[in-house]
């Protein structure tokens, strides 16, 4: 279910023009950028690893298509850099920092998205 919402969110966030800026994880963020491209919208993709390492690796078209799209990926890590288990916290961070503001489809008690409505809290972006 909460893929089915993922991608309606990035279809409709993208037909009023904004754009999406999600992690490329699987689920959730996956949908909303794959909603957003079907929609014709641009997507940002913030990555916890070196531009050329996609994680997930199921991804990797999806990475390609963001850039064919006009969208971009972004990294805060040098290649060939390991990816660290932190690095995923650090991109929640920067998914804040970005976006205008975070729409939460579904989340645990712990993970990436309870870092990132942390962030978004501080930031006074939820």
């Amino acid at each position: 279910m909460g893929e089915k919402i993922g991608k309606r969110f990035g279809s409709v966030i993208a037909a009023h023009g904004l754009s999406v800026i999600s992690g490329l994880a699987h689920g959730c963020d996956t949908a909303a950028h794959i909603g957003c491209l079907d929609a014709q919208g641009v997507t940002i993709a913030i990555m916890p690893t070196p531009l050329n390492q996609v994680y997930p690796k199921e991804n990797a078209d999806l990475a390609k298509r963001i850039i064919r799209k006009n969208g971009c990926l972004l990294s805060e890590y040098p290649v060939g850099s390991k990816m660290q288990p932190h690095n995923l916290v650090n991109r929640d961070r920067l998914q804040c920092g970005l976006a205008r503001g975070v729409i939460v489809v579904e989340a645990g008690l712990k993970g990436g998205t309870y870092h990132a409505v942390n962030g978004a809290r501080k930031l006074k972006k939820l």
